[in-house]
């Protein structure tokens, strides 16, 4: 029987520390969002941004821009942002329209007000993959020495996730658009954890995986039925030991740990994360 990691609950109760530090020492944090057109999982993260940051008293800010937005007008605005000593995070929802340069765009943030992680110099780590491991120290359970197969090549997830799980002594392999079907169940069925972010329903089926493995399912996906889903085939919970719900797994600890970051460029401290 396999059993359910819930991101949710341990986000909400790491959040606790971070309402407690905001009241503490009187701080005023604010976040700054700017979205063109979400599609449905920016528009999932981006209601759970605002309520989480109401929760723990950071002042939470949405400027949504119509879908004939230019870059240019992106970057006046992160801009007017950045020279704001009262905007400590500036996020630009992904996905953006196609006619934004978005590597424009994410170079623009301050790097010290990047609390994304997105920037390529920024002083944060991306919010979910950081999330991911929060959730697994929070959870007892450890990468080092373990084989992890990353099922996705992201800038901002798969790749900064790999290169958090070797910098935890994790043996890591990636799998992506290019890895075939048999090489994908040939890699997964030896894994110790597997890490799924690739964006496609029931991507990794029971047939894949060895007894005992444990699935950190990152991905939001509609499936067919219209309803809210990761990677993970749902038969796949009769194999593993632990896994991720979709909702209420990995997006509540991206949240949280947007949160953290959001308040560490505050107080510019350093504050130890469960981590």
């Amino acid at each position: 029987m396999s059993n359910i990691i819930d991101g949710k609950k341990i986000a909400k109760e790491l959040e606790q520390n971070l309402k407690k530090l905001v009241i503490e020492q009187d701080l005023h944090p604010c976040l700054k969002i700017l979205t063109c057109c979400p599609d449905d999982a920016s528009k999932i993260y981006l209601r759970n941004k605002k309520k989480a940051c109401a929760r723990v008293g950071i002042d939470c800010e949405v400027l949504e821009l119509d879908e004939q937005t230019t870059t240019i007008e992106i970057l006046r605005q992160i801009n007017i942002w950045n020279e704001d000593k009262n905007t400590h995070g500036i996020i630009v929802q992904l996905p953006l329209p196609k006619q934004i340069d978005v590597l424009r765009v994410q170079q623009a943030i301050s790097r010290e007000k990047d609390v994304d992680g997105f920037h390529p110099n920024s002083d944060f780590t991306p919010c979910t993959p950081e999330g991911c491991l929060i959730l697994l120290n929070q959870q007892g359970i450890s990468v080092a020495g373990k084989h992890c197969v990353v099922v996705g090549r992201s800038k901002i997830v798969g790749m900064p996730l790999s290169q958090l799980l070797l910098r935890e002594n994790a043996t890591v392999s990636i799998c992506h658009s290019h890895t075939t079907s048999t090489q994908l169940k040939e890699i997964c069925k030896t894994a110790d954890f597997i890490f799924c972010c690739a964006g496609v329903p029931n991507l990794i089926k029971k047939e894949y995986l060895k007894q005992g493995v444990i699935i950190i399912d990152i991905s939001i996906n509609r499936g067919e039925d219209g309803k809210i889903c990761g990677d993970m085939a749902e038969d796949c919970k009769e194999i593993c030991s632990y896994y991720t719900p979709v909702p209420g797994g990995i997006g509540p600890m991206t949240v949280y740990t947007l949160l953290y970051h959001t308040i560490e460029a505050c107080c510019n401290t350093g504050i130890d994360l469960p981590f």
